[in-house]
């Protein structure tokens, strides 16, 4: 244990039996538990992982966000919203021992969600670089801020991991999870990790295919926070619009006007007809809860209190003209 919480490692993979080795023999002696989510492989992954002591997860829907909410599945109730989560990959394009460069600065408090920012991208396959930088530039753009990678490489606490409300099942975990944290104003901060070029074939990277279905979702993602931080920002404008607009209403008072009697305060007499009351019949009184604006009221209204307003023809008699 590196500190008084937790730290647990979860490591999608598919078909990664040779190279999850040697991840897992790198993992660092402080890392807690280390959760290996086996996306349906046909080869000999969750066996390597078994014999190092990884707790196994089988996730039979394919995507990298399935595999990810399998794993985080088994840790529900054992991990407590201090403890702090690592996501890496299998395929050892991730090296587990530069995990210290992103929890020191979770458990300094300095942020809340830790980004490794990959360096040596210039070995990346020309369309991985180019669908990171488009998607990258799309969250800048919809947040207003800089984003510099998506890299799986990530730290954050399992507090506000829960607090984020994950629900990608395919590829686009890692551009939800920053758009989330964007949406709820989360500090984020990004550290340069290295990379390397994986072990076997990537599912996303390792074809053009595989990386326009990943833009694909990488970006439905992305729009989907966007448009909600948008609902958010006019919901909160709302409110803060009619908190300002109550302030400015006139409350609601007894006309102060003499001989002045209301209908309904002569209901309340057994004698009440429409001879001794003020107002004629049919006539309904209502407060007025309009803004005291004298250009809004007529001539005939200037030294009445326009608070409490007989309405009707015959009380109307003399408005407007």
């Amino acid at each position: 244990m590196r500190c008084s919480c937790q730290v647990v490692a979860v490591i999608p993979a598919f078909n990664e039996e040779k190279s999850l080795g040697e991840v897992l023999d790198q993992m660092p002696a402080w890392v807690d538990r280390v959760v290996v989510a086996d996306n349906a492989s046909t080869d000999g992954t969750a066996h390597i992982a078994r014999l190092r002591g990884a707790i196994v997860v089988r996730e039979d829907r394919r995507g990298y966000g399935a595999a990810c909410q399998a794993g985080l599945a088994t840790l529900h109730g054992r991990l407590r919203s201090v403890d702090a989560v690592v996501f890496l990959d299998a395929d050892g394009s991730d090296d587990p021992r530069e995990m210290a460069r992103l929890l020191d600065p979770l458990l300094r408090g300095e942020a809340d969600l830790v980004i490794g920012v990959r360096q040596q991208r210039g070995r990346m396959p020309r369309h991985q670089r180019l669908g990171t930088s488009l998607i990258a530039g799309l969250l800048g753009v919809c947040f207003d801020t800089r984003v510099a990678d998506l890299g799986p490489y990530r730290a954050i606490r399992w507090g506000t991991l829960a607090a984020l409300g994950m629900r990608d099942r395919r590829f686009g975990w890692t551009a939800e999870m920053q758009a989330r944290a964007l949406r709820q104003r989360r500090r984020i901060l990004e550290v340069p990790v290295g990379w390397r070029p994986g072990g076997g074939r990537s599912t996303i990277s390792g074809s053009l295919r595989g990386s326009l279905r990943a833009g694909r979702d990488l970006s439905l993602a992305v729009l989907a926070q966007a448009i909600a931080a948008r609902w958010d920002r006019a919901a909160r404008w709302g409110e803060a619009r009619g908190r300002w607009r109550g302030t400015r209403h006139v409350p609601v008072a007894r006309n102060p006007v003499a001989n002045v009697r209301t209908k309904s305060a002569c209901a309340g007499s057994p004698a009440a007809t429409d001879a001794n009351c003020d107002v004629p019949t049919g006539i309904h009184q209502r407060p007025r809860t309009r803004a005291l604006r004298t250009s809004t009221w007529s001539k005939t209204s200037v030294g009445v209190d326009p608070r409490w307003i007989p309405l009707g023809n015959e009380a109307l008699s003399g408005w407007n003209r």
